[in-house]
């Protein structure tokens, strides 16, 4: 396979991957778990976050590794605060910011996963 088809399933696993599999485990633990928030499966404005980080992750994953880990802490910060105190009256709060945390783990998860299919030889970077 070449350079550009790799790249290209590297970016659909991360992106439309990453839609599908962290959209259903988000919507499943909202579903198992007693929370006020029991919403539709998927959301546009939750596919372009999704799709933002997805592609931001692979590309540092591949380009940029060394700069992956400060990008993921950043992110998820920032994600967090800003629904910080956003739903304080809503119950079950904390479990609603629990599947938050997960669902961001697994969307990540799955941007390195794509980073991994393009550049294998990045995994190095991190055990020297």
């Amino acid at each position: 396979m070449g350079q550009s088809a790799t790249l290209a399933l590297a970016y659909a696993v991360s992106l439309l991957g990453g839609w599908f599999v962290a959209g259903f485990a988000v919507w499943s633990m909202r579903r198992t778990v007693d929370t006020a928030e029991r919403r539709s499966l998927f959301r546009l404005r939750d596919l372009w976050v999704g799709f933002t980080e997805r592609a931001i992750v692979t590309t540092l994953f591949i380009w940029a590794p060394t700069t992956l880990p400060a990008f993921i802490g950043g992110w998820v910060a920032l994600k967090f605060a800003a629904n910080w105190q956003r739903r304080e009256n809503v119950q079950n709060v904390h479990q609603i910011r629990q599947i938050f945390l997960v669902g961001s783990a697994i969307s990540i998860s799955i941007a390195i996963l794509g980073g991994l299919i393009a550049s294998p030889e990045t995994l190095s970077t991190w055990s020297e």
